[in-house]
This record gives structure tokens, sequence and C-alpha cells, in this order.
């Protein structure tokens, strides 16, 4: 007796959603031809949508059983076992399928998936290499070759399957991140820099970029351009501000250009609240503020914050000129603060300042209170840059010695 459905018209059932009347369909198909070996798939794939994995397995089985060494069922067995979290039971089952996968090269490509995930790499590799000679255009096992036989440190062969990946698709940005990762590892820096460019006008999702970021920003910083890399980890940074890549690489090239002890300094909660709250509380929307040695910008940021309507930072340093500028970029208050590669002293009304400043801050201040000269600034400020009832912070300091016999 011949059936009353075809394997396509069962197929569109289960594509239009009609679950439960396709799987009376594939029943019914294999009822009369269990030769057919698609029909046991569909039919353990109907099984799986109505959450019946047990069931599937044993379809699938019973499949097997009727059609040995069917491709079809053998592959639906790898990936099935895969999905259960049994990847023994899968790799046998992908093995097997790729032993007679004939023209289907997604067959090994699954298998070489299988195998890196299990650390398998040499496996692999002929898996992937046997998906790639039954298709030469699978662009995505190309790129998975590059990226395992980089790891295995073969680097000219990865170089080789990742251009052929861009060859097939220009426009696949992870071909062109892999393959700057490669260059970036034998030192072709400008090479790896050009396609990770690539690489993040490719990708359309801000998101998504925070991995191409990081990669652009290594790169940058191998090549000593340290202010494009901080850019980049930046960047990063405001994507995902616990990126521990940025956060380490950022804090290194700063380290190299900033004195150790900045840092502790802005670390230091109790002084940067006590001069916050003393900013805060004296300041106005009608003051100007000069900053001398504003370092990173922290007290002008503060006085910006407080409601100044205009604030002149002075820093000697040009490594914390330069942060300090991007600082406040960064934090959007370009527009009321000015930072100024100099000593306040050769400051001049006219020039940096339009007029003289009615308060003034200041973080001239060592540990002995007067070793960086804190007293000539200010007589200097007083005299010169400063309106006589100028606000002060900080305003007065006590200092305690203690006589040693």
């Amino acid at each position: 007796m011949k059936t009353e459905h075809t394997l396509e018209s069962a197929t569109q059932l289960l594509q239009s959603g009609q679950i439960l009347l396709a799987e009376v369909a594939f029943r019914n198909i294999i009822e009369h031809e269990p030769q057919l070996g698609p029909a046991w798939c569909q039919l353990a794939n109907c099984l799986l949508q109505q959450n019946n994995v047990p069931e599937a397995l044993n379809i699938a089985k019973n499949g097997l059983a009727n059609n040995p060494n069917n491709t079809d069922i053998l592959s639906f067995l790898s990936m099935l076992h895969w999905n259960l979290n049994e990847p023994e039971q899968a790799i046998e089952y992908g093995e097997k399928a790729s032993a007679n996968a004939g023209n289907q090269a997604m067959i090994p490509y699954n298998l070489g998936n299988m195998y890196y995930s299990m650390n398998r790499k040499q496996q692999a590799i002929k898996a992937f290499n046997r998906a790639v000679e039954i298709d030469p255009k699978i662009a995505s096992a190309h790129i998975n070759l590059g990226i395992v036989l980089s790891e295995e440190a073969l680097y000219d062969e990865a170089l080789q399957h990742l251009n052929i990946a861009i060859t097939l698709n220009a426009n696949n940005p992870q071909s062109h991140s892999q393959i700057g990762m490669v260059y970036h590892i034998k030192g072709n820096l400008e090479d790896a820099k050009k396609h990770y460019h690539i690489a993040e006008g490719l990708i359309t999702d801000p998101k998504a970029k925070v991995e191409i970021f990081v990669l652009i920003g290594n790169v940058l910083r191998d090549l000593q351009e340290s202010k494009e890399a901080l850019e980049y980890y930046q960047k990063v940074l405001e994507l995902d501000p616990n990126n521990a890549v940025a956060l380490q690489n950022s804090q290194a090239l700063a380290s190299k250009k900033i004195p150790k002890w900045h840092f502790d300094m802005l670390a230091d909660t109790d002084r940067n609240d006590a001069y916050n709250e003393a900013i805060t509380s004296m300041i106005s929307p009608q003051d100007t503020v000069l900053d001398i040695g504003t370092g990173s910008g922290l007290l002008a940021l503060m006085a910006a914050r407080a409601g100044a309507a205009h604030v002149c930072a002075v820093e000697m340093v040009s490594d914390l000129a330069e942060v300090a500028s991007e600082i406040v970029t960064i934090n959007k208050y370009q527009d009321v603060i000015n930072i100024h590669h100099d000593k306040s002293t050769n400051l001049k009304i006219g020039d940096q300042l339009d007029h003289k400043a009615t308060f003034v801050v200041s973080e001239i201040l060592d540990a002995g209170l007067l070793g960086e000269g804190v007293i000539p600034s200010l007589r200097h400020a007083w005299k010169n840059l400063l309106e006589p009832e100028a606000k002060c912070v900080p305003k007065g300091a006590d200092l305690y010695g203690i006589l040693s016999l």
C-alpha cells in the first residue's frame, strides 16, 4: 500500500508549523518506506520541537538500525548528542558520518567544530581540511582552519586559508580580525592594523566592537602610538567598564608617561572628597577659576561640575597636560575648561585669561607642603591673575614638625 504523503509534503507541514500533522505524515512515510533516512531525521526533529528528546533519540537510533551508515541519520545523531552535552557519543557518530560524507561538506565541518571545542586541534585541522576539499568555497571552514592553525603556530598555512576566506567574502569582519591577529603575532604590525581597521568598519553593532577595539589598541600600543592606543582602550571602557585588558593596558601606557604617585593621589578619596566639598560649597556661576597644577584635571572638573563659568587650568608636565585635555573632552567640559601646558607664572591677562580670576584652586602641595612652590605661585597669582577678593582652595594649612636630638 502506498503512503498518502511524500517527503516533500510532510516537510512542508513541518516548515509551516503544523508539527503534529507533520509527525503523523513522517510516521506514515516511515511505515511504508523505512529506507528513507531523511524521514527518520525529520520525525525526530518533530519530536524535538515538542521537547520529547528521549523519543527523538529513540526514533533516530531506530532509523539507523533500518539504514546502517545512513549519513543523514548519523549526522543528526551526532548533533543531537552534542546538544545533549554528550561529546564522546557525538564524536563517534560524527566520525562515522564524515567517513561517508560524499559531497556534504558541512558534515566534516561540524565534526571539526566539535574537535576544536574539545581541544583536539590536530583532528579539527583534518576535519576542516576535509570540508574544504569537498567544497573549497566554504569561507567559514577556511576561517576556522586559520584559527586553529594559528593556535598551532602554523602561521603561513593559517594566512593561506584566511586569505582564501577574504577572497570568498571580503565583508566578513571575522576574517579580517583573525588575519590581523596572525599578522600581529608574526610582527607585521602595519598589516595587522590595516585588517583590524577593516574589521572595525564592517562591524555595525557598537557593542560588538569591544574585541576589535582591544585588538586595535594592542597593535597601536606595539607601534608606539600610545595616544591613539589610549583612545581605543577608552572606547572599550565606555562599552565595557570592567574590561580587564583595556584597564591593564591603559594603566600601563599611562604609567609610562606619568609618575606613579599621581595615581596614588587620585586614589586618595579622603583628599578628593575634601576638595570637592570645599569647591562645591564656595563656587558661584559667575566665577572664573584658575587651577594651578591641574595634573589630570580633577579639580578643574570639580569646579566645572559645581557651576563655574570658566576654568583656566595649567600644568607644566606635558604628558599630564595632554591626559588632562583628553579627560576634559571625554567628560564633555571642553567648552568650560581650557588646559594649558605651562607654568602659572607665564599666564597673562588677555591671553590665556580674558580677565582676572575670582577663584583659585591648587594641587601643588607635596608631603612637606611647600616643596612644589605653592607660596611663590600663589603670590604671583594674587599679584597678576586674581581679583583682590578671590576665593582660594585650599585657603590655609597647618604644618607640624618634631624636634629630634
